[in-house]
């Protein structure tokens, strides 16, 4: 088959290294394999197979929860309904052996906390929130949803510890109620999904 010189028009056969009129490269069998994708090394297929691989696998490792920080620090992995519940439990009870201990040290003869005690008592609480936020993303991957509900659920807790307003308060308490009801509830997803594997098949006590 033969085709024009790109550079002096002469006819060339595609087969031919260098143009017989001008001397100019053939680049037309290269252009054709890079077209159709067979200019790339099997070595190169190799390294992107093996990549895809490692990728996968990246998303998909399971690590177990051992230390506390794994526990309740940790933003990544799927947390099932059980857990999410057991530890949800562990920092309340944090949150009010904080909130009584704190009343204890500031409160004054009449039995009345201070300021400066009602002040700790609101950062003891935030500080709180940290791992409560975490524990609901996790339980969101478990049912394949990003991390959308728990930011709503952190900012209305956080408008129930600074709000005065009662209406307010009432508000805020039934929408945080709303949120973690469905996360306890909504069962996760079967098998893997985007965000690791089923946390089912590695059940451990805690």
């Amino acid at each position: 088959m033969s085709k024009y010189c790109p550079n002096c028009g002469a006819p060339l056969d595609s087969k031919a290294k260098f143009c017989s009129s001008c001397g100019r490269e053939n680049t037309m069998e290269k252009e054709a394999k890079k077209d159709n994708g067979s200019d790339i090394e099997p070595s190169s297929i190799e390294d992107i197979a093996l990549h895809s691989e490692k990728k996968e696998n990246k998303v998909l490792q399971f690590k177990e929860d051992i230390t506390m920080q794994d526990m309740f620090l940790r933003r990544t992995g799927r947390l099932n309904r059980l857990r999410y519940f057991k530890r949800s439990l562990v920092v309340a009870a944090a949150n009010i052996i904080a909130s009584v201990a704190i009343e204890a040290m500031f409160m004054d003869k009449w039995g009345n906390t201070n300021s400066t005690g009602e002040f700790i008592q609101v950062i003891a609480a935030i500080l709180l929130l940290i791992p409560s936020y975490l524990l609901d993303v996790r339980r969101l991957q478990d049912i394949n949803q990003g991390p959308a509900l728990a930011i709503v659920g952190t900012i209305m807790a956080f408008i129930l510890l600074t709000a005065q307003d009662t209406a307010i308060i009432t508000l805020t308490g039934i929408v945080i109620m709303a949120i973690n009801l469905y996360l306890l509830f909504r069962e996760g997803t079967r098998g893997t999904n985007p965000y690791g594997t089923d946390p089912l098949e590695h059940m451990k006590k805690f």
